[in-house]
């Protein structure tokens, strides 16, 4: 489709991680992902509200939805899980305890590395045990015990050595695991509910500490040019960040670099709906536009103009729970069987047709509320599709038209030869003596005017003749002379339309 403008998923992306108020452990990184495409260089600009994804057409952006949101962080691999959990422990070691890096957290936020709301309102020693309690139960194996040996934990030190018997546990299948998922992540169904697992524990010292430094700079979140010694506080955590990879899945084994605005909740104009400050369209205005374009009436075809609007109202997240869940929850469960990327990139938008009933009459509920900034998404797609759709139907239609004369159209015979002085395209009338075939002369005769000789003419005495190729007058007004060469003596001049 040409010309299109993105469509902004901030509605479904809600709609997508957070369940029962309660948000998915890696919402926020999963946002600044979404929004700089992976690349942390762009974090600053995303938290200031100048960082906004562009996908493209329609079909673009479910196949990004499929790849960048569904695959990476709400049915991840344990592959992709033990490369986070391997990156958020060798932060926590380094940046507490390591000597090379020199305790991090002291150095950046100063009396914040003795607070005991780093560690989420416990001591140290007592944030290490709840890292412990979440690596028990389910298919955590310890041998004789239920749990880990408590010297693993007695410091950060002990954790990073213990680290690889974790990893080993979890694995590095490229599978999704819903036990080993629901163990170290949470629960979509209960919408993560617990935040006592694995990952949700290891963020949480990380998240505060950037909220703290990131809330603290003036102006706020800003990092500061130039060299590191030179950067604000924030800048230089974020460059430090920035030295841990995890996995990306979705470039065949590559790494996407830690950065701040995967541990911050994002500022106003960066967080998805308040950017657009949280103005909506009603259904009510929804129902009226889709009604006065005739999207609302059951549709003939899969590819019409009123499925495309129902495949715009989902990116919308519109009716979530009953088009897009089901067909996120079945692509979720072909995760446990086949690697995302061999799947196909239309397979969610595929399947999430298959569940809204696109040929169905639409139903639009006046309680329904649409992001605006969506909506005008919406409506420029919507109106570069139709442009481009009211073009195919017309070339189409043309080409019925061409074909129904072609096919009505009696055989034509040779022509006789005639000696070229230039480049001519040839057009037969028939032998000699035939009055020519009705559905060419339509082409030169003036409309609703029935066919005659020409003047000066009688049946019987014009032979077969050609037509040079000429182009339109000057003024295109489309009528231009025609010159006749019969029996290569007579000349005539008409005036036609071409």
């Amino acid at each position: 489709m040409s010309g299109s403008q993105d469509i902004p998923v901030d509605d479904l992306f809600l709609k997508m991680f957070m369940k029962t108020g309660r948000h998915h452990p890696l919402i926020h990184m999963a946002w600044a992902d979404w929004c700089t495409q992976g690349n942390n260089t762009l974090h600053e600009a995303f938290m200031k509200g100048n960082v906004f994804r562009d996908n493209g057409d329609v079909e673009r952006i479910w196949a990004h939805i499929q790849r960048d949101l569904v695959w990476r962080y709400l049915y991840p691999s344990p592959l992709f899980l033990g490369k986070l959990v391997e990156a958020l422990i060798q932060v926590l070691f380094e940046w507490t305890e390591s000597p090379a890096q020199g305790a991090k957290f002291l150095e950046i936020a100063g009396v914040l590395h003795k607070n005991s709301e780093l560690f989420g309102k416990t001591t140290r020693s007592q944030f290490l045990g709840n890292i412990r309690r979440s690596l028990t139960g389910s298919f955590f194996k310890w041998g004789d015990l239920s749990e880990p040996e408590a010297k693993h934990f007695e410091s950060f030190g002990a954790l990073h050595e213990f680290l690889p018997s974790i990893l080993e546990q979890i694995g590095e299948s490229q599978l999704y695991d819903p036990l080993i998922a629901k163990t170290i992540l949470g629960d979509q169904d209960l919408g993560y509910s617990n935040n006592t697992k694995l990952i949700p524990v290891l963020m949480r010292p990380l998240s505060t500490l950037v909220d703290f430094v990131g809330a603290h700079e003036d102006p706020a979140f800003s990092f500061g040019k130039g060299e590191y010694s030179e950067l604000t506080a924030f800048g230089q955590l974020h460059h430090d960040l920035s030295t841990y990879h995890v996995l990306d899945r979705g470039q065949s084994g590559g790494y996407f670099k830690l950065g701040v605005a995967h541990f911050l909740m994002p500022p106003p104009g960066a967080g998805y709906i308040r950017r657009w400050g949280n103005r909506n369209v009603s259904g009510k205005d929804v129902e009226h536009f889709a009604a006065m374009r005739g999207y609302l009436a059951a549709e003939a075809e899969l590819r019409g103009p009123g499925v495309f609007f129902r495949q715009c109202l989902a990116l919308g997240g519109f009716n979530f729970a009953k088009w897009t869940l089901p067909a996120i929850k079945a692509l979720g469960q072909k995760y446990t069987t086949e690697e995302g990327q061999r799947l196909g990139t239309n397979w969610l938008q595929t399947a999430a047709g298959t569940k809204r009933e696109l040929l169905n009459r639409l139903q639009i509920p006046a309680d329904t509320n649409i992001n605006t900034k969506t909506w005008e998404g919406i409506k420029q797609n919507l109106a570069h599709w139709r442009y481009d759709w009211d073009q195919t139907q017309e070339i189409k239609g043309g080409a019925q038209l061409q074909t129904a004369a072609e096919t009505e159209r009696p055989p034509e015979s040779k022509a006789e030869e005639v000696e070229p002085t230039k480049k001519r395209k040839r057009v037969s009338f028939g032998e000699r003596g035939t009055v020519p075939d009705p559905g060419m002369t339509q082409i030169f005769a003036e409309p609703q005017t029935e066919w005659a000789w020409p003047s000066g003419f009688t049946a019987g005495e014009v032979r077969p003749f050609e037509i040079e190729d000429l182009q339109k007058d000057a003024t295109g007004t489309g009528y231009g002379p025609l010159y006749l060469a019969v029996g290569g003596v007579a000349l005539a001049f008409l005036a036609f339309a071409s």
